[in-house]
């Protein structure tokens, strides 16, 4: 089967997917960006000089790195990668429209049997419209329900006209499946529930020594958005230390909304690191902590919880959206209700006070992740199914 992976960003979940798929598939990885400097969750792209459209592979593997290539590659030589470069982000702009032709012109050509469209932006509808009819098409929705604080009406109306499309949908919870196919009037048929798995990609940012985890520390990480839940995670954390007085709880990440972290910066029990937090210093965070907490008021899934898993790290999280789905309460982490500083503090006592528990959960990580359900084996076999699913629909 040969496959045209089209991303926009996401390369965390992306490259460790592409890299199992190539195991039975030929796989093009097209890698969506715009503007001179391009910064993804795992790479900053310098695009300087180079102008809009098709960049020959040679040229995007240079700019994507030797380190990366090698992690998605894995010795196979059945992965190309290309980039498209768009000038910006703006979806009615004469030089996007012509770009989004140059685009699935570039794609038609190489006669795929399925197309994967991975993230969204307005600019993929324009690119699915001019897709060959008799291609497989194949779209990940990461966010079926958009996050408290970061609804977008333009993202609405987008998800609306999915209802006119003929390809096949993927979503990593089924919490929100039904919620999706029902509000965007979709086939449920033509929706399915896979997995994402440890995004183990970090893994090449480990750098020297694995510093000695610290038994009492516990990490939150990643973009601060008010459906995190930080401040119910600072009210939780004050009242653990009632119980755990050596406790620490780092808070790292850049908040995207007014939030007043100066307040706790000098208060004991606090870590604060609120800027962006390089991969490095992520990866080093993770390993010297004894879980991750993730106090979230909603969610979808979570990369967060995956990040941690990857390093076989428990999560203790809030019970919402997909998370769930993500975390088997008292093997892999711990489920609390959603804001419940009460709940949470208690959960972080028990989890840190028990000798045995951690351990035995990070144990199971170990097991689920790599031949379990949370393997990327069995979920690059679930994404082969659904692009076998579309290609039977147009032979129908």
């Amino acid at each position: 089967m040969k496959v045209a992976i089209v991303t926009l960003g996401l390369l965390d979940t992306m490259l460790p997917l592409v890299r199992h798929l190539a195991k039975t598939a030929d796989i093009d990885l097209y890698i969506s960006v715009y503007g001179d400097r391009f910064s993804d969750t795992i790479s900053t792209f310098d695009l300087s000089g180079l102008p809009p459209g098709i960049i020959d592979e040679a040229t995007s593997e240079k700019i994507m790195g030797e380190e990366l290539l090698s992690y998605a590659r894995q010795g196979s030589n059945r992965v190309n990668v290309r980039l498209f470069k768009y000038p910006s982000l703006k979806i009615f702009n004469w030089q996007n429209f012509q770009l989004h032709r140059q685009f699935a012109k570039a794609i038609n050509k190489n006669g795929y049997d399925v197309v994967h469209l991975n993230g969204y932006r307005g600019s993929l509808l324009f690119l699915y419209a001019m897709l060959k009819r008799k291609t497989g098409k194949v779209w990940t929705v990461h966010d079926p329900i958009l996050h408290s604080g970061e609804e977008k009406w333009q993202t609405t109306v987008g998800y609306s006209t999915y209802r006119f499309l003929r390809g096949h949908f993927i979503l990593h919870n089924q919490a929100q499946l039904p919620h999706f196919t029902q509000r965007y009037k979709i086939n449920p048929e033509r929706v399915h529930f896979v997995r994402f798995g440890p995004l183990d990609v970090f893994k090449i940012f480990q750098k020297g020594a694995i510093p000695e985890t610290e038994p009492h520390t516990v990490l939150f990480y990643g973009r601060i958005s008010p459906y995190k839940g930080v401040e119910y995670l600072i009210e939780a954390t004050i009242k653990a230390r009632k119980q755990v007085p050596d406790l620490k709880v780092i808070i790292a990440g850049k908040p995207n909304y007014p939030i007043d972290l100066d307040a706790i910066r000098e208060v004991p029990g606090f870590e604060v690191r609120d800027r962006f937090i390089e991969n490095e210093e992520l990866v080093n965070l993770i390993q010297k902590s004894a879980l991750v907490v993730c106090p979230y008021t909603d969610a979808t899934q979570s990369g967060v919880v995956m990040t941690a898993y990857a390093f076989n790290k428990p999560v203790l999280a809030t019970a919402v959206g997909g998370l769930p789905e993500m975390i088997d309460d008292g093997e892999t982490g711990r489920l609390v209700p959603p804001k419940d500083p009460e709940a949470l503090a208690e959960a972080m006592v028990e989890m840190l006070g028990n000798s045995n528990e951690l351990p035995e959960m990070k144990q199971k990580l170990k097991d689920r992740t790599s031949t379990g359900k949370f393997s990327w084996d069995k979920i690059a076999g679930d994404t082969l199914e659904v692009y076998r699913k579309s290609l039977a629909g147009k032979r129908n």
